[in-house]
């Protein structure tokens, strides 16, 4: 090894031990991939259903509709259905609107000045689009009781007209005209929540060419004070209010596109805000959401940053400041982001609209790698996770966990889109493996071309599968599932989607300090000797690579 690589080594280990850690464990299993209409603008997330987990509802702009995905209660997304709204729909909100109980839907329709609502049915299904005159160019929306009569009313953002509107519920569902409240320059988004603490619900507005956040303050009688405003970042595009810094008041995140940040608004309890804090974002950032994403107890950033493919998380130091974001792969052009437990393991998970790629990206929060088995509707259903990375080899088996007391017999898969096909068609139960409890049902396939790509961790395929089988006392079953296609980059020891300096300093403290090992531990053996055996080599290797021009990590 020469001396300057040596030095490195030694500058790396000093730098680990002084706890200048530069990498954390991910916080959300990579993207999975759902299509839905044509150029999503916005997502929402509710129980569609009835059957206590929460679905999804997207507005397309370029299909002019709204797309609903029911949840089968594990994070999985049925067939998407397609309900007609008007022209360039743009935003979308979800509660209940005729007091029936039931999620309606509320669809701002850009190219028709209007706003759509479909009632539920009951079953997920809608009833047809009933429209309202909104404002100029109505962008985004949001609903809540303006007016203290315990209905939900609605808000819209008109970024042509430069106001919003309010339409008040008349209590079946049905709304009173718009009455207009002057906003900013491109009224581009609202949200609805009590900011000056006398329990009534109060508006923040974003106003993408003023460059800052109109407060409304509500009378107590669903009219509003006129507007005050606080500057932000350079084109605001999406606010969102909660409790930043555990005072019990409700603070501002508003996401910059063109500043590339997000700016945080504390408030001081009365409904006026201390200056903007900014924070740096991904590349255009369009949607901002806040959960507690990490469950340390306080709120936590996301964002979706439509031009670089991802979204960043900026977690909550627990005062109202936020760390450095970490990002995470999803889909072309992430243009909206929503936070709810999809998954029913009581974390908040993540929901992305993908404008330029037409689906919606489900990032699952700390979900555990490998099988988790989830109830099954009836004795003869069963549900199971399977995920396994990707490795470079002509052949490549996933295996996935299955209780014992039961023999598989046949698999059917629909076709990969990553160009995968099925060999065998039937599989056989195995011995259980050592990392593994009960019987493991291994499916071979042939990876084809995709390997070539050596796909980074945005690039993920969904199938559906069945297996068909008995049990031991020749009971029939069928095992209803998901295969989950994660590709990963050797070297990538922190899953951000680069290999860096950072890395090094995670092989550091991983094998020296006792810092987490990678979520992957094939990307940590970069010199492709040992199967997940890590060792100095490795940090040789990879030290070689970044400053000396040694080899790139094996692709094993």
């Amino acid at each position: 090894m020469s001396k300057p690589t040596l030095l490195l080594l030694t500058l790396l280990l000093t730098l680990a031990l002084v706890g200048a850690v530069l990498s954390i464990d991910p916080l959300f299993d990579p993207a999975v991939n759902y299509g839905v209409g044509g150029g999503p603008r916005a997502v929402f997330s509710a129980d569609f259903d009835g059957d206590n987990d929460n679905d999804l509802a997207l507005a397309n702009r370029v299909s002019g509709d709204v797309t609903v995905l029911l949840n089968n209660g594990i994070g999985i997304f049925t067939t998407a259905a397609n309900h007609a709204t008007g022209a360039f729909p743009s935003g979308v909100f979800s509660i209940d609107f005729d007091g029936d109980t039931y999620n309606d839907l509320a669809v701002t329709n850009a190219n028709n000045n209007n706003v759509s609502i479909l009632l539920n049915n009951g079953d997920g299904t809608f009833a047809a689009a009933v429209n309202y005159t909104a404002g100029g160019k109505p962008r985004a929306l949001f609903s809540a009781d303006f007016d203290g009569d315990t209905d939900n009313d609605i808000v819209v953002a008109n970024r042509q007209s430069d106001n919003v509107s309010i339409l008040l519920n008349n209590g079946d569902g049905t709304f009173a005209p718009r009455v207009f409240y002057a906003a900013g320059n491109a009224a581009w988004s609202v949200f609805a929540t009590d900011l000056d603490g006398d329990t009534d619900n109060d508006l923040a507005v974003a106003n993408r060419l003023a460059n800052n956040v109109s407060i409304l303050l509500n009378n107590g009688d669903g009219t509003f004070a006129t507007r005050v405003n606080y500057a932000v970042g350079t084109a605001p595009w999406s606010v969102f209010s909660a409790d930043l810094d555990g005072d019990t008041d409700n603070d501002l995140a508003v996401a910059n596109q063109s500043s590339n940040s997000v700016s945080v608004l504390l408030n001081n309890g009365d409904g006026t805000f201390a200056a903007a804090a900014g924070y740096a974002a991904g590349n255009e950032p369009s949607s901002v959401s806040s959960a507690d994403l990490d469950g340390d107890g306080d709120n936590d950033l996301a964002l979706a940053n439509s031009n670089s493919g991802n979204v960043s998380i900026l977690l909550n130091n627990g005062d109202g400041t936020f760390a450095a974001a970490g990002d995470y792969g999803a889909g072309n052009g992430p243009v909206a982001i929503f936070s709810a437990d999809l998954d029913g393991d009581n974390d908040n998970d993540l929901a992305v609209a993908n404008g330029g790629s037409g689906n919606v990206s489900i990032l699952s929060n700390l979900t555990e790698w490998g099988t988790t088995p989830a109830a099954a509707p009836d004795p003869d259903t069963m549900y199971y996770y399977f995920a396994h990375s990707v490795t470079p080899l002509e052949l490549t088996s996933y295996m996935g966990n299955f209780d014992s007391g039961y023999t598989a017999s046949d698999v059917n898969t629909a076709t990969l889109s990553i160009n995968a096909t099925v060999s065998p068609t039937s599989a056989a139960v195995i011995p259980s493996l050592p990392a593994f409890d009960g019987d493991v049902l291994e499916v071979v396939f042939h990876a084809g071309e995709f390997i070539e790509g050596y796909g980074a961790l945005m690039d993920i395929s969904v199938q559906p599968y069945t297996v068909e089988g008995e049990y031991l006392d020749g009971a029939p079953f069928t095992a209803v599932g998901r295969l989950v296609f994660v590709g990963h980059i050797s070297g990538d020891l922190n899953a951000d989607g680069h290999v860096d300096i950072s890395d090094l300093v995670y092989l550091v403290e991983y094998m020296f300090q006792g810092g987490p090992e990678p979520s992957i531990m094939e990307t940590a053996n970069v010199d492709g000797i040992g199967g997940t055996q890590i060792d100095i080599a490795d940090l040789i290797y990879l030290v070689d690579y970044m400053f000396t021009g040694g080899p790139a990590p094996s692709a094993w």
